[in-house]
């Protein structure tokens, strides 16, 4: 087996994750249990459930201790992250009720940004309701003094950006 092929033992979690099959998934975790900590380049088995729309899976796998904060993957983002980037409302809200936070140190870990790319506007009106910062402003090569309506704007999605700017009056109070 060369260096680049995936371990059979790993494809084989891929895989019952993908189809959603929580009883293969829960057998190979009761087989050893410390599989449950196990990082993919996609990042740990619960950012793996929330890309591949498994909710089931990915409750499971925060009843089982998964850290709902835990950066992992490419991004190096939490689940809220990727659930939003996902467009994924319920997952949001119930990663959320578990405890994750709204990451903003950066943009590529932001969930407002992620929405945003997305065009999730349910998504988007859910973290603001919810306490994310949208003022928070990053500098990159990219982008200099952005905050998440400015983002908005710059990539096009204009119902996001009425929501934000919505959200950000009413803050105001005006």
């Amino acid at each position: 087996m060369n260096s680049e092929e995936e371990p059979p033992v790993l494809k084989v979690a891929r895989e019952t994750i993908n189809k959603g099959d929580l009883a293969a998934f829960r057998a190979y975790l009761d087989a050893k249990p410390e599989r449950l900590y196990i990082e993919t380049p996609f990042g740990t088995w619960l950012h793996l459930a929330i890309m591949r729309g498994q909710p089931e899976i990915a409750k499971y796998l925060i009843a089982r201790g998964l850290d709902v904060n835990a950066n992992s993957g490419i991004s190096e983002s939490n689940a809220a992250d990727f659930a939003a980037s996902e467009g994924d409302l319920e997952m949001l809200q119930y990663v959320h009720e578990q405890g994750a936070i709204f990451d903003t140190s950066e943009p590529t870990k932001n969930p407002l940004f992620s929405a945003i790319v997305g065009g999730h506007v349910d998504v988007v009106r859910y973290l603001l309701e919810h306490g994310i910062d949208y003022s928070v402003r990053y500098n990159s090569e990219t982008m200099t003094e952005m905050d998440a309506l400015q983002f908005a704007e710059e990539r096009g999605e204009t119902e996001c950006a009425t929501i934000i700017r919505e959200h950000s009056e009413a803050q105001k109070g005006g």
